[in-house]
């Protein structure tokens, strides 16, 4: 019975529904058919669309979308000055997106209640801005509401004054909205970039910066003919200037994180001209930015290769034993993506990755021993570097790290390194087992670690069980 009722409450709100459409459809055809519409007839469009809005949510009952605001006010302002007879055909002001200053096409509202056009608010918030770009307002949340009737007016006003509207300018590339703003700015930078010197530096810093922002300017810069080998034409040529070397090696690492950028600068002498950065330094950013953006152009393995052949291996090794922890950080990442190479595994060895990353962990533990921890593991598979963590002395780091770490993934590193270690070099057996009899470390990683590191364990204890039998036997 209850819900009979609910229905029959229902149906003269519907019947009500309807007939404020049909009053709406009535306002806008004097609206937009008649040049002699009055004041009147806007406030009772918007005043329909209030009325339409609260019989189907309801006066008392907030959306999902709490209060945001709704565009009626705005409507009502682009209809006065749409339509307002006599006048030339200027665009208002209410059809102009705040992002692009073009027409909008696909007008929605965000919870600020300012309206944009949809590809453009949607890279704001996509770059991880979570404000209104027009009032600086924190964002409730990040719903977009289609403006559907200003949409009609905006397709109205178009067709009666025979404008017609242009997609917005996109990069095919990189599937990424570009406004005409981002454009010009753009254009002005890369023609700065040939300039003179102080225009050079300027553009230089200007690009960091932007590139920094979003990735519209990494995919613009991307996919303009000149824009990269101007930039690495003045790297080439920065000579002493360490404040400009850093800002062209940041923008370099800021481009590189854009997946189109990757082949890009990897074809070109970006690579050659990051390592020499690498190695010169001039400021603590330089070096450590560098490293980040053979991290990312790392990504491709044809990248990997050309990276590792080109000498990258040694200074980024040098970096992990010199650099500060964010320096280490970045190169202890960069060299285990560009161990994932056999060839590059056999270079880092060599160079001496295994003692650098034994080092920095033993002297900051907590900063960056995971990433560090990872190559170790990594390159242990390789004979010579297993030797090396024996010789360096790794050993009773392993056995801290097993008996005290709480990061499982941790512990499986150092089980699988100390595995490696005691398969190569047998006399680590013994401290191995005076490590297992006073603290029953390897038995308890055996029991209670992931699966990987169990297995590691177990090996290691089947290990010391073999010599116990061997030397009993005896």
């Amino acid at each position: 019975m209850a819900n009979s009722g609910a229905m029959e409450g229902a149906a003269p709100a519907r019947r009500r529904v309807e007939e404020l459409k049909q009053e709406l459809r009535r306002f806008m055809e004097e609206i937009l058919d008649t040049d002699d519409a009055n004041e009147e007839n806007y406030e009772e469009a918007a005043r329909a669309i209030a009325d339409i809005k609260e019989l189907r949510f309801g006066a008392a009952k907030e959306s999902p979308r709490k209060k945001q605001k709704e565009p009626e006010k705005d409507v009502v302002e682009a209809l006065q000055s749409a339509f307002t007879p006599g006048t030339e055909p200027k665009v208002p002001a209410q059809f102009l997106c705040p992002l692009s200053s073009s027409i909008m096409r696909d007008p929605v509202v965000l919870s600020s209640g300012q309206t944009f056009e949809r590809g453009y608010i949607q890279e704001w918030l996509r770059n991880g801005n979570r404000t209104c770009p027009k009032s600086d307002q924190v964002l409730s949340n990040t719903n977009l509401i289609p403006n559907h009737l200003l949409r009609h007016i905006i397709s109205e006003w178009c067709e009666d004054h025979g404008v017609i509207l242009e997609p917005p300018q996109s990069n095919p590339d990189t599937d990424c909205i570009i406004s005409a703003a981002d454009y010009s700015t753009f254009s002005t930078i890369v023609s700065d970039l040939s300039s003179n010197e102080v225009a050079r530096k300027q553009a230089v810093k200007s690009l960091r910066h932007l590139t920094k922002r979003g990735h519209s300017f990494r995919a613009l810069a991307g996919s303009d003919p000149t824009a990269i080998p101007q930039l690495l034409s003045i790297l080439s040529t920065v000579g002493d200037d360490h404040e400009l070397r850093e800002d062209a090696v940041t923008a370099l690492l800021n481009l590189s994180i854009h997946d189109f950028n990757k082949r890009t600068l990897g074809e070109s002498e970006a690579i050659v001209l990051l390592i020499e950065s690498m190695k010169l330094g001039g400021t603590p950013n330089t070096s450590a930015n560098a490293a980040a953006a053979l991290f990312a152009l790392s990504a491709l393995d044809s990248n990997k290769a050309k990276i590792g052949e080109s000498g990258a291996i040694p200074p980024l090794v040098n970096l992990i034993e010199m650099g500060d922890s964010a320096a280490k950080k970045d190169a202890g990442a960069a060299v285990f993506s560009l161990c994932v190479l056999k060839q590059n595994r056999t270079l880092a060895v060599r160079a001496g990755a295994v003692g650098a990353c034994l080092a920095a962990m033993s002297a900051d533990e907590t900063t960056v021993g995971d990433e560090l921890l990872s190559l170790v593991a990594l390159l242990s598979n390789d004979q010579d570097a297993a030797a090396e963590v024996a010789e360096e002395g790794g050993v009773p780091l392993l056995l801290k790290i097993l008996r005290e770490e709480r990061n499982a993934k941790n512990v499986e590193n150092a089980a699988a390194v100390l595995y490696a270690v005691c398969s190569v070099v047998r006399r680590t057996l013994r401290e191995v087992g005076e490590e297992e009899a006073r603290q029953g470390t390897i038995s308890c990683v055996a029991s209670s670690g992931t699966s990987r590191a169990m297995r590691k364990a177990v090996g290691i204890l089947d290990k010391l069980n073999r010599i116990h039998c061997s030397q009993f036997s005896r």
